[in-house]
């Protein structure tokens, strides 16, 4: 049996994600920032440290004047872990993350024979089970289960579409039975990267625009560490605004550009192609990655976020030749003051191994803020 995280309060877990995202202050520093009297922190603060969830140290430095240095609060990343899972055709990948998003382990084995439910289930658990040993052992407290769903989400987290190639994998019996199995929350969802941007450590926390470019092209909106959908569960998804069978900057319209299999595109591969360089990646890059400028600007114009990720089954060195090929400026008039660009960046998590990952960050969000 694993051992399911704390059941915080909603204040408990405002001052865990400030301690988290602000490691060396003061308990006087945090309950004054925060806006908690100093009980109701002490009496946070020793449940964490009860649990092991944060330490407290005296600073290093000698204090000025008279007294001894203050004591300052750290939390402890690997106190908590979430489980990601993603499951397909292709194979079945499951990754541990701690509370500052780092991957303790990923194990990648080939996709269960059986698609039975209560197969599948035994299969996945089994998988869990070596990535928990791994990552530690099972005293550590789990947050839960993110299961990375290829397809579409209604405002229920009900499953609503799936990806044509992965319709007959039975997600929803997976969720439940892992559930009964843990006995810890799972969650459904296909937004794990966009979230995992949004509660990385320094990450903003206003507003952020996550491209998608994998196999497709999509996108999220992350306000307020929330997922805007909008009034049809399709906010972001700006794949319609390079229609296909159109050029896109797309692992598949990659294959057919080099004349090869999508199989053929593993991490490897793709690195060796960039570091080549031949002539035929370098003019579908050039061609490419400019189509997005437009799409961008528009999300520029209407969003203004902080920041765009750019994101995927890419090797994250893709994502920077894209950055350098793309212009936010399409839509400024000239003679007028142009809109303040928010800026371009990499995912944390990109490749193959990224939605797995990203998955696991659901549980964290979640475990951090009481939001998915």
């Amino acid at each position: 049996m694993t051992i399911p995280a704390l059941s915080l309060t909603p204040t408990e877990r405002r001052i865990l994600e400030w301690i988290r995202a602000h490691p060396g202050q003061s308990r006087a520093d945090i309950a004054r920032i925060v806006k908690v009297s100093k009980a109701m922190l002490s009496k946070a603060v020793g449940r964490f440290l009860d649990h092991g969830l944060v330490t407290e140290r005296r600073e290093d430095a000698p204090a000025q004047g008279r007294g001894q240095p203050a004591l300052l609060l750290k939390t402890v990343p690997d106190a908590v872990i979430g489980i990601g899972v993603e499951l397909t055709t292709r194979g079945l990948d499951v990754a541990a993350l701690n509370l500052d998003c780092g991957v303790l382990v990923r194990e990648v084995v080939p996709p269960p024979t059986d698609v039975d439910p209560p197969a599948l289930v035994a299969e996945v658990d089994a998988a869990i089970d070596q990535v928990l040993a791994k990552a530690g052992g099972r005293r550590t407290m789990i947050a839960g289960i993110g299961v990375a769903v290829p397809g579409i989400l209604d405002r229920q987290g009900r499953i609503s579409e799936l990806t044509p190639t992965q319709r007959h994998i039975p997600f929803k019996a997976l969720g439940d039975g892992l559930r009964a199995r843990r006995d810890v929350p799972v969650y459904l969802e296909n937004d794990g990267p966009a979230y995992a941007e949004a509660i990385a450590p320094g990450a903003p926390r206003d507003s952020l625009f996550y491209l998608i470019i994998d196999h497709g092209i999509g996108g999220k909106i992350v306000t307020g560490r929330r997922m805007y959908r909008g009034g049809f569960n399709q906010a972001g998804n700006i794949g319609g605004m390079l229609p296909e069978p159109g050029p896109r900057p797309t692992l598949t319209d990659l294959a057919r550009h080099l004349g090869v299999t999508l199989t053929d595109l593993t991490d490897p591969f793709l690195q060796d192609l960039l570091d080549r360089r031949p002539d035929r990646l370098t003019d579908w890059l050039d061609h490419r990655a400019p189509l997005l400028s437009e799409p961008l600007s528009a999300v520029v114009q209407l969003l203004n976020p902080e920041v765009i990720v750019l994101g995927g089954a890419f090797p994250p060195a893709y994502y920077a030749e894209m950055i350098d090929r793309i212009s936010l400026d399409e839509y400024d008039v000239p003679d007028r003051m142009p809109i303040t660009k928010p800026a371009l960046r990499i995912a944390t998590l990109t490749g193959k191994a990224a939605r797995a990952a990203a998955s696991a960050t659901i549980p964290i969000l979640h475990f951090l803020t009481g939001e998915v």
